[in-house]
């Protein structure tokens, strides 16, 4: 202790005034376990990656040979938290996130740049960091931070970690990795990453949701430690987007703090300038233009996702950020350079899609990138309030969409039962692309123009939804993953669908008429209670959305119910229009598709469609799945 004390009186006062502090009691948070002390307790290895000494020399350069400007007392202490975090969760981390890039997902983040910096962050705590305190470290990583980050065109994408480790080690850094780990443990089955909680023998093993908010809560530090201290960059932009998925799957996307990151996100974009990305290779490398790119078309498509669904005008309008789809290369290919890069490029064909028989990841980020395009042309539709006939516009829509969609190479399209994973990312994608074809036949019904399209999307939307729940419903690894998730899908894709199968069955029965001649009714009874058995089956408290699952089921299956067993009889020509009226004031995306007009009621018996009205999507859901 001696030997600190003497070693204080050499150091700059800001270190000095870091150090002590120290000394004061960490106040209670909210955001911290209430047992922190015990929860975050150092092993002996740990501990000794952290042991204090007044003699080191490390990477990081002496003490006395660096100025450094203060910090507050919090953001010293966050800082400090910061640190301690990572050294005692950095071997969960590593494993989690090694197993999360043997997935072909759609990350935006290029595989090898992700573990080059885990890896120099490591060395870090095991090496350099040793002989310092938590909050001389901080307060290097803050003055790092203040720095502007730059990578010039002759940067290798195996060598631009180290502008933001080692010596140069930043916030954003740090919250990517936090970020992308808590990611990660929604991806990867409860399974895997319980054992890797385990066999990283932590002093008190963390429950699946503990190690979640764990990295949820040193993330927001990092970001409030990067926002003081630095200016947006490439880095800060992956943090600030891998963060708000974290964040959604963790509290959904009512929560406050997911909005503002999600802000965050589009600020930066507009900041940096990447609402145009250039493909100038003068300036910028090859390898950080495709990143870019990535990650623009993952925040792009982010977007749209929780503006379709929340009835909520997107964020980076398309007038404004018109995304280019990143080319369709691995994240093993993107790293190359000279002759092996250009061969990989020249393999591409016309569109930039890759001409072999493998699906990568970056193949299902430019499916989604296209189909976002087309779903924020709705979006701009549904937020319409002038009474301009919007027939040809939509017909332009739907038949754009359909061009695309048969444009694409025919192995996206493909459900592939010999590789599972990708089986999922085709259902997920055929499933987007059916719900864009219902929305737009929606919302014709505007236009006046009752077409019995709708019912086609709508049943083509249902069975597509019920494929891909079956093929969760198998149980091994890869399905548990898929089941944590098959509700919101149930829920956001097959429910509007299902509403629209069961008012134009009940029209048509009260009527006395026939389904058009495309469609069985005992294909649509048979699949609505298979629909409805599915959502019944989700009612145990490990599934997310349970209790409307629960109610869903009851509400539709009531309703399928009345439906059968109602005598024919005649019925006002109102009854039809449930299914292809006006839906003024609703959101032909989201999940008030069916909301019924005062001046077209169908009666006491219309319980489904006064309880799906009724619903409140904006605090019941959470963000799509990032696949």
């Amino acid at each position: 202790m001696s030997n600190d004390r003497s070693a204080l009186e050499t150091v700059p006062k800001s270190i000095s005034y870091a150090w002590n502090c120290l000394s004061i009691p960490r106040p209670s948070s909210p955001t911290c376990p209430a047992d922190y002390g015990s929860y975050l307790a150092l092993s002996p290895a740990t501990s000794q990656r952290m042991q204090l000494s007044s003699s080191c020399n490390s990477a990081y350069g002496s003490p006395e040979s660096v100025s450094l400007k203060p910090l507050s007392i919090t953001d010293c202490m966050l800082g400090a938290d910061v640190i301690h975090r990572l050294a005692w969760s950095i071997d969960v981390i590593e494993r989690l996130c090694v197993g999360y890039y043997n997935y072909p997902i759609t990350c935006c983040v290029i595989k090898r740049l992700f573990l080059n910096t885990l890896s120099a962050v490591r060395r870090d705590i095991e090496g350099n960091w040793r002989g310092r305190s938590r909050h001389e470290i901080a307060l290097l990583i803050s003055e790092n931070t203040r720095t502007p980050l730059h990578i010039s065109a002759s940067t290798s994408a195996l060598e631009a970690h180290e502008l933001w480790t080692g010596s140069k080690l930043r916030w954003e850094a740090i919250g990517l990795i936090f970020a992308l780990a808590g990611v990660t443990v929604y991806l990867l089955t409860q399974k895997a990453v319980i054992v890797a909680l385990e066999k990283c023998r932590l002093p008190k093993n963390p429950s699946f949701k503990e190690f979640s908010e764990t990295m949820a809560t040193a993330g927001n530090h990092c970001q409030t430690l990067y926002q003081e201290c630095g200016t947006p960059n490439d880095l800060s932009l992956l943090f600030s987007y891998m963060d708000s998925l974290h964040l959604a799957n963790l509290h959904g996307d009512a929560d406050p703090l997911l909005w503002r990151r999600m802000g965050d996100v589009s600020t930066e974009i507009f900041t940096l300038g990447f609402y145009n990305i250039s493909d100038d290779l003068t300036s910028v490398p090859f390898w950080l233009i495709e990143q870019r790119k990535r990650v623009i078309a993952a925040a792009y498509k982010s977007d749209k996702t929780l503006s379709s669904f929340l009835n909520r005008p997107p964020r980076i309008p398309r007038h404004f950020c018109t995304p280019t789809p990143p080319l369709d290369l691995s994240d093993d290919e993107i790293v190359l350079e000279g002759p092996a890069l250009g061969a990989a490029v020249a393999s591409l064909d016309e569109n930039g899609w890759s001409t072999d028989d493998r699906v990568k990841s970056t193949s299902w980020a430019r499916l989604k990138l296209i189909l976002s395009q087309s779903r924020e042309e709705l979006l701009e539709i549904s937020f319409q309030q002038t009474g301009e006939d919007l027939s040809d516009r939509l017909k332009t829509i739907a038949d754009d969409l359909r061009s695309t969609w048969e444009s694409l190479p025919k192995k996206l399209k493909e459900h592939d039962s010999s590789s599972p994973r990708s089986v999922v990312y085709s259902y997920s994608t055929s499933i987007d692309y059916r719900h864009c074809v219902f929305a737009t036949e929606r919302l014709q019904c505007r236009t006046g123009n009752s077409s019995p399209s709708l019912l086609r999307s709508s049943r083509d939307l249902l069975n597509e939804v019920l494929a891909f729940a079956k093929h969760g419903c198998l149980g091994d690894d890869l399905e548990v993953e898929i089941l944590r998730d098959l509700p919101w899908f149930l829920l956001y894709f097959g429910l509007p669908a299902a509403g629209v199968l069961c008012a134009e069955l009940r029209a048509h029965t009260q009527e006395g008429t026939p389904l058009p001649s495309f469609i069985s009714r005992t294909e649509v009874i048979r699949n609505l209670y298979v629909f409805v058995s599915t959502l019944g089956w989700f009612n145990s408290p490990e599934y997310r959305y349970t209790d409307l699952c629960t109610a869903a089921s009851e509400k539709l299956g009531d309703e399928i119910d009345e439906v059968i067993n109602a005598a024919l009889c005649p019925v006002s020509s109102q009854a039809h229009s449930v299914a292809f009226g006006d839906i003024e004031g609703t959101t032909a995306l989201g999940n008030n598709v069916l909301r019924q007009h005062e001046s077209q009621p169908l009666g006491p018996d219309v319980s489904f469609l006064a309880w799906l009205d009724s619903v409140d999507w904006n605090n019941t859901m959470a963000m799509m799945p990032t696949y």
